[in-house]
């Protein structure tokens, strides 16, 4: 049997260990690093949000084919069911980034970008804790992932982190956003994926 410990999937030591950082540039607001962080999890969320909708819309065709309901097929196509899945993508979002910050620290995007969040005696967040502190930065922080709402509160928080050094809701509950630098790689990786999504997406709008 190996005697090797094991490492989490978000790449946190055994035990809730914090990896050696540079403490100097722990709470650096890093405003890049988070904002690919943020996008890609919301971009990665993207997957389960569908596989989830769409079973919610099986389910929903089947009961009613059951029960003889009458099904308005048109509110599966166009712009309500953007609409639709637009709000329930920002949903699942919130829900699965508070539970892998609650359970992980991090989530895949922050991880890559050397990202953790923490409590103020430096321990993970509770669901709830962790849950708030998505919901605020969805509303106020993504605009809820509107393009145009988006950029401006993307600019107000950017604003904001180089000013102050953090957002409104890092201190909602005395949280502590941390950061540190990351290799060429990450960055390049990042941006990799960051700019393919961002393309994806804008050819969907157009289709």
């Amino acid at each position: 049997m190996s005697t090797s410990p094991d490492i989490d999937v978000f790449g946190e030591a055994p035990g809730g260990e914090r990896p050696r950082i540079d403490l100097a540039a722990e709470h650096k607001p890093r405003i890049w690093a988070r904002f690919l962080a943020k996008w890609i999890d919301f971009y990665l969320c993207l997957i389960p949000s569908f596989v989830i909708m769409m079973g919610l819309i099986f389910l929903y065709s089947f009961v009613a084919t059951l029960l003889a309901w009458p099904v308005d097929e048109t509110i599966f196509d166009g712009y309500i069911f953007v609409g639709v899945f637009l709000v329930f993508h920002a949903l699942t979002f919130t829900v699965l980034e508070a539970f892998c910050v609650s359970q992980f620290g991090n989530t895949p995007g922050k991880a890559l970008m050397g990202i953790r969040i923490r409590n103020i005696i430096g321990s993970r967040l509770s669901f709830r804790s962790s849950l708030k502190r998505s919901a605020l930065a969805m509303l106020a922080g993504m605009g809820l992932g509107i393009p145009l709402i988006s950029l401006i509160t993307h600019i107000i928080c950017a604003r904001t982190l180089s000013e102050d050094g953090h957002v409104f809701w890092d201190r909602v509950d005395s949280l502590q956003y941390l950061t540190q630098p990351v290799g060429a790689w990450r960055w390049i990786f990042a941006l990799v994926i960051y700019i393919v999504c961002r393309a994806l997406e804008l050819a969907m709008n157009y289709l």
